[in-house]
């Protein structure tokens, strides 16, 4: 449908809207699906339910290491991989005993994360001391707040650690020196193997009454198989336990959000963070609480929009239409005929040769107009796929059967049906992260060839950015270190707030300043990305101007049939703000975003004024020829280089050289997830360090819940659709992007439903 929506489009005197792409909610199950599953699950709460007295009366060395492995698994869902890595990984310096919070590495290190005994610390050795403040260890950390039942074995172990304890909580002496990752795993799987056959054995003999049911719980494999499945039996959502069962791990941000978590005071300018600001920037007093104040040579050093990076309003930076289905397997046909015609060169293993160049690079035109004939385009993913294999063949020496094989990992079907292979400069995070997905989403591969293919697409986004494009695209790389510190800092409200009183926050500030504050505003709340921000028009702007009983009398009425407003929050005053992106990177990227209920009032109200400066530069120009942001008499828009570039310059002198747009999409995805929550649970809001900004007020949080409900009403809670929805408003295909890339607070909302969940079930008893 969407298809024929565009092909009637260009008929003149027609504008369909076309509908978004379709996001699937998260559907995951971890309970039994057979009569095998369902008794170990039945074994599982028998050990679960007896565990703690056996580790009192019992002798065994490893008694300690198993409940906790135990507690993991069957307590907060935890997985076999990541369990065993945990326990792999774990140190004194993964936890806080202050806060009760476990730090666990997002992904698995190769490389040992302590030193080896009797060898000194280089930063010591360098004369400069060694980093103490969790704030500032690197972010790869998912840090949750344990239960009671987890938290007590694992103090046990850290009070208990002696010498290179320490380092490796689960090392067995002090004595022994530290080895490698993959040894400790194989260790560990031995040690609790063993704990776990003399626990059964225990068991068997205490309660022979369940000897038959226990006769199912062979070791330690079957009980981390099954021990997930009590945790979602007593009451965890599944998507927690999903979140759990695999690397990598979802990276939380270093940004104190809960109220107690700065350690008193906290800097954003650590030298772990993207975002540091230089040693002699003023950055450190824009921390306080108090009343903002623009410094004087705020405005005279701001950067001017560039009036020449202009476009027609509306353009897409790519002109590029989606590959139809011929197309794209053509496009791969195409590329498979010039990767079997390598070898027809040389007798030989290599093209490295001068004397191959000439007969490479005619294969190489050849290719290249074969492949325009096709999509029509000479920048699509087969022409870059065919300039690196002839990169890695000439200047990086390959062998031909290398090339054929990065060309044959880079093409997998699933990939070649995303709309974005049809234009390789226009990809950005989003893009490159949709493929990505597609391609590990291909059935045929086993888990090995879906890390060579990571490791392959990260070698082909460095060869773009060599050539000058995909500069903001983290390069992906296989699962165990494809997790990136970029992006990961949340920018929080008070320095948004401070950013934007700079710009607008006072009597008469300058149309440049506007624009920089509104394309600002609908990056970091509205969660746009920055082609979007230049593509908006007048016509993709919608405010409406009822009165305060009008409003509230038709916000009530449009969710009759679903979630209604409470009552007892106060009247919520609305001026409905609404801005469509009709053109995206993706089908599911074209969205509406309700501006009104994510940003400040003033940032629409300073909308619907700029709106009315637009309009007066053109008034009898229809809505969709004039820019929402461009030159000041001119109805044109800016490109990115000419709007968003310039106010990058100017938050990086104000937040540190690391900031992008992109980082913006995840601060708006991050803040969103937890007004999310702190609308359902307000004992979850009260903990927040930001409760008393504008995002936290119950008014607001009750009118953006209500929102994501919709028609479905309080359904929508219980049936788990919510996240959907979030994805939905981002514009992510999938929900796991959304958790798993740009959430970078979901820790803290994953420890509220865990702990709230088992001090319910302790209370019920």
């Amino acid at each position: 449908m969407a298809m024929i929506f565009a092909s009637l489009n260009a008929l003149p005197g027609l504008t369909i809207q076309i509908p978004t792409q379709p996001v699937r909610p998260p559907r995951p199950s971890h309970a039994p699906t057979s009569v095998e599953e369902a008794q170990g699950l039945a074994a599982m709460l028998l050990v679960d339910r007896h565990l703690d007295t056996w580790r009192q009366h019992a002798r065994h060395r490893d008694r300690w290491l198993l409940t906790l492995a135990l507690r993991l698994s069957c307590r907060l869902g935890m997985g076999s991989e990541v369990l065993l890595g945990t326990l792999a990984m774990l140190g004194t310096r993964h936890v806080d005993t202050a806060t009760r919070q476990i730090r666990l590495p997002s992904q698995l290190q190769d490389d040992r994360d302590s030193l080896p005994t009797g060898e000194a610390n280089p930063s010591q050795a360098l004369g400069t001391a060694p980093q103490q403040d969790p704030a500032y260890q690197p972010m790869h950390y998912y840090t949750l707040a344990l239960p009671r039942a987890v938290w007590d074995p694992l103090r046990h172990l850290v009070h208990a650690a002696t010498g290179d304890q320490g380092e490796w909580l689960a090392l067995e002496s002090p004595s022994k020196p530290i080895a490698t990752l993959k040894t400790r795993q194989k260790q560990l799987r031995e040690r609790l193997d063993r704990a776990a056959k003399a626990l059964v054995k225990e068991m068997k003999i205490q309660h022979p009454q369940h000897r038959a049911l226990l006769e199912r719980l062979s070791g330690w494999p079957k009980m981390s198989r099954w021990g997930p499945m009590v945790a979602q039996r007593k009451g965890i959502a599944s998507i927690w336990l999903d979140i759990l069962s695999e690397y990598p791990l979802p990276t939380d941000s270093r940004e104190p959000i809960t109220v107690g978590a700065d350690r008193g005071r906290y800097a954003p300018a650590g030298a772990a963070s993207r975002h540091h600001a230089r040693p002699d920037s003023e950055e450190l007093r824009f921390l306080d609480d108090g009343p903002a104040t623009p410094r004087p040579h705020d405005a005279a050093s701001m950067h001017r929009p560039d009036d020449l990076a202009i476009t027609a309003p509306g353009a897409v930076e790519s002109g590029a239409e989606p590959l139809s289905i011929e197309q794209s397997f053509a496009l791969r046909h195409a590329v498979r005929a010039f990767s079997r015609q390598l070898p027809t060169l040389t007798t030989g293993k290599r093209l490295s040769g001068q004397v191959y160049r000439e007969p490479l690079q005619q294969l190489r035109r050849h290719t290249f107009d074969t492949l325009t004939d096709i999509v029509g385009t000479p920048d699509s993913f087969g022409h870059w796929l065919v300039a690196f294999a002839c990169a890695r063949l000439i200047s990086h020496g390959d062998t031909i059967s290398s090339a054929q094989t990065f060309l044959t990992r880079l093409m997998p079907p699933p990939l070649l049906l995303n709309e974005a292979i049809a234009d390789v400069p226009g990809w950005d995070q989003d893009s490159v992260d949709e493929l990505c997905a597609e391609g590990q989403s291909y059935a045929r591969w086993s888990h090995n060839t879906r890390q060579h293919f990571l490791r392959t697409m990260g070698m082909f986004v460095r060869f773009c950015q060599d050539y000058g494009i995909l500069d903001d695209v983290v390069p992906p790389s296989s699962t165990t270190t494809r997790i990136s510190t970029r992006r990961t800092r949340l920018i929080n409200p008070v320095q948004m707030d401070h950013a934007w009183k700079a710009l607008v926050g006072h009597a008469r500030p300058s149309q440049t300043n506007t624009q920089f504050a509104l394309a600002l505003a609908l990056g970091y709340y509205g969660g746009l990305r920055a082609s979007e921000v230049c593509q908006l028009t007048l016509r993709d702007v919608l405010i409406e101007s009822p009165t305060l009983e009008e409003d509230w009398a038709a916000l009530q009425d449009g969710y009759a049939s679903g979630r209604r407003l409470s009552t007892d929050t106060g009247p919520f005053p609305l001026q409905p703000c609404w801005v469509y992106i009709r053109e995206s990177k993706s089908r599911s990227g074209r969205r509406r975003i309700p501006l009104h209920l994510l940003a400040p009032p003033e940032v629409t109200q300073c909308m619907a004024r700029w709106w009315e400066t637009r309009r007066a530069v053109a008034p009898t120009l229809p809505l969709k020829e004039i820019g929402l942001f461009g030159p000041l008499f001119s109805p044109q828009a800016y490109r990115r280089q000419g709007l968003i570039d310039p106010l990058l310059s100017w938050l990086r002198d104000r937040w540190g050289e690391g900031v992008d747009f992109h980082g913006l999409r995840h601060c708006a995805a991050s803040w969103w997830q937890l007004r999310l929550h702190a609308a359902q649970h307000e004992d979850f809001r009260e903990t927040l360090h930001y409760k008393f900004h504008w995002m936290f007020q119950p008014s607001t949080l009750e009118a953006f819940l209500t929102y994501l409900c919709g028609a479905e009403g309080d359904d929508a809670i219980e049936r788990g659709t919510l996240m959907g929805q979030l994805a939905k408003l981002i514009g992510h295909r999938h929900v796991n992007t959304l958790l798993h890339t740009y959430t970078h607070s979901l820790g803290m909302i994953h420890s509220h439903e865990v702990n709230r969940t088992w001090s319910n079930r302790k209370a019920a008893y």
